[in-house]
């Protein structure tokens, strides 16, 4: 009777044990402003890709700015499994990627790692990133950059990027010294106070 009492003493143990380690973390809710948006930005790279920042450095930088979330989009081919939402500096960090079509650049959101590379035409990999589950968005569909400008607005995406800030200072810079100067100011322009969390 002692050892029955014992096993199951330990059984339970065990069980608690793995219920800790696998339930899912507390729900946090995000901030939002005034007008009931979440500041946030959908299309960062690290030095996972052709970022300068890693991970840890990039969510800091964003925690300064008052921003909440972020979403990893470094290029790839999709193959790779995305990291598990984390919170890194207080911001929440999410993980996608950015994929090269022959049309354009597509970034992936909330999808299991693909079983083969996805790559080639603009529908093709629209269709792929559907079908594996994941949610799809035209990158920088204004690009001056023409392998970069998306080309098949037939193909049925789930969103497109309104603003990309690469884009914006590429266009300043390149229509002309007015549209210099102001992007220039805008470099040496100090916030004069940061968005209340």
């Amino acid at each position: 009777m002692k050892r029955v009492a014992i096993l199951m003493a330990a059984l339970l143990a065990a069980i608690s044990v793995f219920a800790g380690l696998t339930l899912p973390p507390r729900r946090r809710i995000l901030p939002s402003s005034s007008d009931g948006t979440i500041p946030g930005i959908l299309h960062i790279h690290t030095t996972r890709s052709d970022g300068r920042g890693t991970a840890d450095e990039v969510a800091a930088a964003a925690a300064r700015a008052g921003v909440s979330f972020i979403v990893f989009t470094d290029h790839g081919d999709a193959t790779r499994t995305p990291d598990p939402p984390v919170y890194r500096s207080g911001v929440l960090c999410l993980d996608g990627v950015e994929i090269s079509t022959t049309g354009g650049h597509y970034v992936a959101l909330d999808m299991r790692a693909a079983p083969y590379p996805l790559a080639g035409e603009p529908r093709d990999v629209v269709d792929d990133v559907r079908r594996l589950g994941g949610f799809g968005i035209v990158a920088h569909p204004d690009s001056p950059k023409a392998e970069l400008r998306w080309s098949d607005w037939n193909a049925p995406f789930d969103g497109v990027e309104w603003i990309n800030p690469d884009t914006s200072w590429r266009v300043h810079a390149a229509t002309g010294w007015p549209s210099r100067f102001r992007l220039l100011e805008g470099c040496f322009t100090i916030r004069s106070a940061r968005p209340k969390r």
